[in-house]
């Protein structure tokens, strides 16, 4: 598998990561540019910042909650 060109492209994650921090750079600035253009070059920072994390909530929850689960089931299985 070493042979394979794709293993050097997505080895350890690198280009996902930068990919990721891109693509939100890229939506995140286009939120606060349309909010800009909407409110005559004003970004209510409070409002903007509310919204985002009532968009990442329930994903942060259910992650969190879900990663329990795994751990408590692991650790049970373990017999802790």
């Amino acid at each position: 598998y070493l042979n394979d060109p794709t293993f050097f492209i997505l080895r350890g994650g690198e280009l996902g990561v930068d990919l990721f921090f891109v693509l939100s750079g890229f939506l995140v600035g286009d939120i606060l540019l349309r909010e800009c253009g909407a409110n005559h070059g004003r970004i209510n920072v409070k409002l903007f910042l509310l919204r985002r994390f009532l968009r990442i909530w329930p994903a942060l929850f259910f992650a969190f909650f879900f990663g329990g689960y795994i751990v408590a089931a692991s650790l049970a299985e373990d017999g802790w």
